[in-house]
């Protein structure tokens, strides 16, 4: 699934031929006053160690240089870049920036996130994880995880050091 605004027609046409084996399904929303451009990326793919390996390491490299050109032709704006990956659990990467060094840091750690998934999934206490939703904190250079959903799509959030529905 290829949802986005704001980008040219050139830009929605890349990005399409990308994912066209996968069968995409593309929706152009209207811009919000959040963001100059968006686009919501939803993978077939689980986002665990196999994933570089049945994307494509080249293919990887030349989404990241895709997203990274955007943001830098958008200046000092607002982008907004939501990775979505199905699985078991679902992963979502959401970032917002405008800033081009937030963008590059933040699509050069995503790959690094494999391990710390797994790590973080076996100290989570929460049962039947169906989401874990990560955003990319600009203080720290890190991404956090925002929210996690379970089965019955309760929301959790970390709040005081404990995982709380909210």
């Amino acid at each position: 699934t290829l949802v986005y605004a704001g980008l040219s027609h050139g830009e929605s046409e890349t990005l399409y031929k990308m994912f066209e084996e996968f069968g995409v399904e593309e929706e152009e929303e209207d811009l919000t006053d959040e963001y100059v451009s968006m686009i919501y990326l939803k993978l077939p793919i689980e986002y665990n160690v196999n994933f570089f390996n049945l994307f494509g390491l080249d293919r990887w490299e030349e989404l990241k240089t895709f997203f990274k050109n955007i943001k830098w032709r958008r200046g000092n704006k607002n982008f907004k870049l939501t990775l979505y990956f199905t699985g078991n659990p679902d992963i979502q990467f959401v970032l917002l920036t405008d800033s081009d060094r937030v963008i590059n840091k933040a699509i050069d750690t995503i790959e690094y996130q494999v391990d710390n998934i797994i790590l973080q999934l076996q100290s989570i206490s929460i049962n039947d994880i169906k989401r874990i939703s990560y955003r990319f904190d600009i203080g720290r250079y890190r991404w956090v995880i925002d929210e996690i959903i379970d089965s019955e799509k309760q929301v959790y959030q970390y709040i005081n050091s404990r995982w709380l529905k909210v």
